[in-house]
């Protein structure tokens, strides 16, 4: 799997905010990065989706399984894999979503979009027998620099609404 990290640096104001709001028991603040970051990665995620390409024959094949009988393949598969998701870090320590390094076992929030296929990357990268068809790359190459601004955006709208609706709370 294609492996791209964005660390976003000149959040510090919006980062102190969010440790403020997040106590040991509480994961506010994990929840509005989350939040903002599958919202700002939509574009890309659907872009990827989008160019995911599909097998020029459409109809189906059949092969056999491990097992002794038979699996239908459906052409399109690869594009119907593409997902994504997020895994908030509650206990502060590597597990099998966050991952094994100390960097990212740091992490509070990881999110993960890709083709969930075992064979993605002979497609993306290309084999010896057939053409590099990059999907993945592309949908990066067109959308980081707008998913990096839209994030900022939108953690700082979503934690000042967090903050007003705990202000109206507290009112009560």
């Amino acid at each position: 799997m294609i492996d791209v990290s964005v660390d976003i640096h000149g959040l510090s104001d919006i980062e102190q905010a969010l440790r403020d709001i997040s106590n040991d028991d509480s994961i506010a603040g994990a929840k509005i990065i989350r939040s903002a970051m599958m919202t700002a990665s939509l574009p890309m995620f659907r872009q990827m989706q989008a160019t995911a390409p599909t097998a020029k024959d459409p109809r189906p094949r059949k092969r056999k399984s491990r097992r002794g009988g038979t699996v239908i393949i459906q052409p399109g598969f690869l594009r119907h894999r593409v997902r994504r998701r997020s895994y908030i870090n509650k206990t502060g320590y590597d597990n099998r979503n966050i991952g094994n390094t100390p960097d990212e076992a740091s992490s509070l929030v990881k999110v993960r979009i890709g083709a969930y296929t075992p064979y993605a990357h002979y497609v993306e990268l290309g084999t010896e027998h057939s053409p590099a068809q990059p999907f993945i790359r592309s949908a990066i190459d067109g959308h980081w620099q707008g998913i990096t601004q839209k994030f900022g955006t939108l953690l700082e709208r979503r934690l000042l609404s967090y903050r007003r609706r705990q202000a109206r709370r507290n009112a009560t």
